[in-house]
């Protein structure tokens, strides 16, 4: 009985053994979309991600293969997580001398302006360099985004929904190198688009982040469409927005049905989409004219148009009426109308001086009688030869008048004028 009670217990304790070895499975959680990883990327309408195929290359392995080695080779230093240098035009500006070459198999360059808290992407000119803004982007960026480098996306990753730090998630995640990238403002809940950080939403364009450039949904899916068509993303940091200046996004906080949605979200669930979205006019009013112009779109309006005048207290160039009045309340996307200064109006010209007339050069006049200055008289009227002029003018003492002339018989004349005495006679005549 002993050798069998010792058998038995020896079977028991190799049973409980090899029960020990292995432990109940636990609930999986809910696994995270795959990193996706094309070289073209499908266009993204408003579904949900995994009806989106993703995953598969539009191109045969071999041809991808090629594709691959020239954009690896055109994309400088690199790493599995989206390699970073310090090439590049780092400032922003420059010339266009000064811009990125463009490389083989890519079409844009985006700039982030950590300052401004814009994005604005770029493509190439005639002569192969990222000189021409296409499109502008309000961002939040954070004390941990890069500064002042160039980061290559090749090798990089793109995910439809991603866990973010601090028990957040984001919408169309796109990498620019390892825990940076660029996708939406935060959601609480895992692919509830319904559950937006809206308090976060309204920091849009200011600094706000952990490090990541967070963008509109409607931005975020741009860039994740184009991925694999951006060369790099270069960080800089400037007061001036860029050549786009700085786009607007609405504050939603206010708004309750709303709010919990980014109002740019394509998906057809959202209820932004039945909503009209006011904004307030702002003052332009002593602004120049670009800075005007940059105002009005980052309150959300548009500029119909820009008439000019003449000022003579508004410097030339600065802004002195608006066609919607300051703090006024209108639709987004309303175009104003504002009126310039072009400084003082230019002095009137004098008006010449007429010669006058040069009068009649075979009559120089009487040198005696200057005449009446004010009163030159009509070259052109001689004089009325049939008026013998004033008969109480009795004439010039010294001029007897015409002897062939006895004047009129029926005129004896002026009696106290006895006239011309008769001339006596020649003495030696008899």
């Amino acid at each position: 009985m002993k050798r069998v009670s010792v058998t038995i217990m020896l079977l028991l304790a190799l049973l409980l053994t090899a029960c020990g070895g292995h432990r109940a499975p636990e609930p999986a959680e809910e696994a995270e979309l795959p990193t996706v990883k094309v070289w073209k990327t499908v266009p993204v309408e408003a579904q949900e991600p995994e009806e989106v195929p993703v995953d598969t290359p539009e191109k045969a392995p071999e041809e991808q293969e090629t594709e691959n080695e020239q954009k690896a080779a055109g994309a400088g230093q690199s790493s599995g997580s989206g390699g970073s240098s310090s090439s590049g035009n780092s400032s922003g500006g420059g010339s266009d001398s000064d811009a990125p070459a463009a490389r083989n198999g890519y079409t844009y360059y985006v700039k982030v302006n950590t300052r401004a808290n814009v994005v604005t992407v770029y493509t190439a000119d005639e002569n192969g360099r990222f000189t021409v803004p296409v499109k502008a982007m309000i961002c939040s960026t954070g004390l941990e985004t890069p500064q002042n480098t160039t980061c290559s996306l090749y090798g990089g990753s793109r995910w439809y929904w991603l866990h973010l730090v601090h028990g957040v998630c984001g919408q169309y995640a796109s990498q620019i190198r390892g825990d940076i990238l660029f996708h939406s403002v935060p959601y609480t809940e895992w692919r509830d688009k319904g559950s937006l950080q809206y308090e976060e939403f309204d920091k849009l364009g200011t600094t706000a982040s952990a490090g990541c450039v967070r963008l509109q949904v409607i931005d975020a899916i741009w860039i994740f469409n184009n991925y694999y068509d951006i060369q790099a993303v270069e960080f800089y940091s400037s007061s001036d927005p860029g050549p786009l200046g700085k786009p607007y996004a609405p504050k939603i906080s206010g708004n309750k049905a709303c709010r919990n949605w980014d109002p740019t979200d394509p998906d057809s669930a959202n209820p932004w989409r039945n909503q009209t979205i006011l904004v307030d006019v702002g003052n332009y009013i002593g602004l120049t004219e670009s800075a005007a112009r940059s105002a009005v779109q980052s309150d959300g309006l548009t500029v119909g148009s820009v008439e000019y005048t003449y000022s003579e207290t508004a410097a030339a160039g600065t802004v002195i009426s608006q066609s919607l009045a300051p703090g006024e309340q209108v639709k987004q996307e309303t175009a104003i109308t504002l009126t310039v200064s072009q400084g003082p109006a230019p002095a009137d010209p004098e008006e010449p001086v007429e010669p006058g007339d040069p009068g009649d050069p075979e009559d120089p006049g009487d040198p005696e009688d200057p005449g009446d200055p004010e009163d030159p008289g009509d070259p052109e009227d001689p004089g009325d030869p049939e008026d013998p002029g004033d008969p109480e003018e009795p004439g010039d003492p010294e001029d007897p008048g015409d002897p062939e002339d006895p004047g009129d018989p029926e005129d004896p004349g002026d009696p106290e004028d006895p006239g011309q005495p008769e001339e006596p006679g020649d003495p030696e005549e008899p």
